[in-house]
């Protein structure tokens, strides 16, 4: 069984079965943070993404949204609650800060219903 590392709520790594990331993710788990460097790009680029259907918002798990540049575990849960309360828009995807989602979206990496449109 295919083992993945994360880092739990209190900073200490560990590795858990793959198959229940997701269960790990959704109690304050999140991904370890590559160290920076000039080899290691920090976020994908479009070229890598191309060929890739962009990650639908809506349909998203936890693990997908955290994968995603600029979005940890908090961030993931606000969009989640967000898809959750039928409440996903640009404007409220902005309110949650740190992550440039118009960036995600006209790179192809997200879409979401509505789009680009600003809801008020």
């Amino acid at each position: 069984m295919q083992q993945v590392n994360l880092i739990s709520p209190d900073g200490q790594p560990v590795s858990v079965m793959s198959v229940m990331t997701e269960d790990f993710l959704r109690v304050g788990y999140r991904y370890p943070t590559p160290p920076a460097s000039e080899e290691q790009p920090i976020a994908p680029t479009i070229q890598a993404v191309q060929g890739k259907e962009p990650l639908n918002l809506m349909m998203a798990t936890l693990a997908e949204l955290v994968a995603l540049p600029g979005v940890g575990t908090a961030k993931a849960k606000k969009v989640k609650e967000l898809v959750d309360s039928d409440k996903l828009t640009l404007t409220a995807l902005q309110e949650i800060g740190g992550v440039d989602w118009t960036d995600l979206y006209q790179s192809g990496q997200v879409v979401w219903p509505g789009g680009l449109h600003v809801v008020e």
